[in-house]
């Protein structure tokens, strides 16, 4: 947690306020070095820092303390926190008449996140290790091919088994509403057929629901947003070959023992 003093950042003008980007970057790059250098290193992670400091003073938190909380919410919840569909919970905590006092909406707020976090991920993170040693396992080819409300029972199951402790937790009407949507902004990009649809909703359910505009997963916007590739199964490959590479660098650091599931986990 970074300690930062209740100033106002306007009042130190914009070479103070640059000063105090760049010194959260780098607290978060010295915090989270393996996670900063699969984003693109310290200038990415610096991008990140400076969209979430005006983030933060865009919803009325501008002292130093408050925009530090809020960036570090954005490092652990992703882009879109504050409105991610799958963080209801986050709502109540930035409610105004709920909590008056906005440092303390953000304390809660973060108190909350990490409940959060041993809930889904584990205490020792080892719930979302297995959840993306599943995926790492799952042939590509047998993404759900049906339609409608079967479609997204498909896709629901299919999460549930990749990650339970975090299904659960949101709650299959919640999840099934996700999914739903998430496949109308997969079209967008052009993602229409079952696996590229899929590799789209994997990727909102594990990395937030706006990593497609995330600096911390800058290959992804690069991908979908790319003119130059030709058609969406070229789109599609690349996006879940980035996406293989990624989940592939985010297990390289843990231990030996880690790389071989227990087998009733890799049933589950």
């Amino acid at each position: 947690m970074l300690v930062i003093r209740n100033t106002q950042l306007e009042a130190f003008g914009p070479l103070l306020r640059q000063r105090f980007e760049h010194e959260l970057a780098a607290r978060l790059v010295a915090s989270y070095p393996r996670e900063c250098r699969q984003a693109g290193g310290a200038d990415q992670i610096l991008l990140l820092v400076r969209q979430g400091v005006r983030a933060a003073a865009a919803q009325g938190y501008t002292s130093k303390r408050q925009a530090g909380i809020y960036v570090a919410l954005t490092f652990i919840l992703g882009v879109d926190f504050a409105s991610d569909p799958q963080l209801p919970w986050v709502a109540d905590y930035l409610d105004e008449q709920a909590i008056a006092d906005p440092t303390v909406r953000l304390e809660q707020l973060f108190s909350a996140t990490l409940d959060y976090l041993a809930a889904t991920a584990g205490s020792d993170g080892q719930r979302v290790v297995r959840a993306m040693l599943r995926m790492r396992a799952f042939d590509l080819a047998a993404a759900p091919r049906r339609t409608g409300e079967a479609w997204i029972s498909d896709v629901a199951a299919i999460f549930q088994q990749f990650y339970p402790e975090k299904y659960r937790h949101q709650g299959d009407a919640l999840m099934r509403r996700v999914i739903w949507s998430g496949r109308r902004r997969a079209k967008q990009y052009g993602l229409a057929a079952p696996a590229g649809v899929f590799v789209f909703l994997e990727l909102m359910f594990m990395l937030g629901s706006g990593f497609d505009h995330d600096p911390l997963h800058p290959w992804a916007a690069a991908i979908l947003n790319d003119e130059r590739i030709a058609g969406e199964a070229e789109r599609t490959e690349r996006l879940y070959a980035a996406a293989m590479a990624h989940l592939a660098q985010s297990l390289s650091g843990q231990d030996h023992q880690q790389d071989h599931e227990p087998q009733q986990e890799r049933a589950a």
